[in-house]
């Protein structure tokens, strides 16, 4: 998975399991290795970055998460990178240089999550679908802030019997969303309320 925006690429790869080859097991010395019973190997999971503009001081960087932690959705911003991590939900926070400036905790299951300039915004399930409408939350973060404050937290509408296909930030820095019923809603960040902008199944 990877997202990009004017400053770098931001790539991360999942945790994997594969099986050890036949051959491999063969060539384990019994008395300086155990095998484990299910005979697998795991591979961590990597979050690497790449600055478009390697003449600045930020440079390529690359961070391996440990114990079975994975990579489940990542954004980028002015400045920082944020990873949603499994199986604990853990938001992982780094400068544009590789620092990790703060290890954050998201309650509920994470749908998308994007990153404009200072902030970060998270969509993520508030509770079950009820009569074919999603229960969903929209949660925006101040990154520029060093106590991370949510600025906003509100309802995030979607169709009934649809789902969130898009989600993400005009060049103005107004969020918007897309779903599987054609439908695109704006947020208005001054009274905090959603606008449907543009219904595609209707023919104009």
């Amino acid at each position: 998975m990877a997202c990009l925006n004017y400053s770098g690429l931001l790539m991360a790869s999942k945790a994997t399991i594969t099986e050890i080859d036949e051959y491999e097991e063969d060539d384990i010395d019994d008395d300086l290795a155990v095998v484990d019973e299910d005979k697998k190997r795991k591979k961590s999971s990597n979050i690497q970055f790449k600055p478009f503009d390697e003449s600045r001081e930020v440079k390529e960087w690359n961070y391996e998460l440990k114990n079975n932690e994975s990579v489940e959705c990542l954004a980028s911003g002015s400045g920082w990178c944020c990873v949603l991590t499994s199986p604990c939900n853990y938001l992982r926070v780094f400068s544009a240089d590789g620092i990790q400036k703060t290890l954050l905790c998201q309650g509920t299951p994470v749908v998308s999550m994007v990153g404009y300039e200072n902030l970060l915004a998270i969509v993520s399930h508030a509770g079950p679908p009820v009569y074919g409408m999603q229960s969903m939350r929209l949660k925006v973060v101040n990154m520029d802030d060093r106590d991370y404050r949510t600025v906003v937290e509100t309802e995030c509408p979607v169709s009934k019997d649809s789902y969130i296909s898009w989600m993400g930030f005009t060049e103005e820095g107004q969020f918007m969303t897309f779903d599987s019923d054609g439908i695109i809603r704006s947020f208005n960040f001054r009274n905090q309320q959603w606008t449907p902008v543009l219904d595609f199944k209707i023919k104009y």
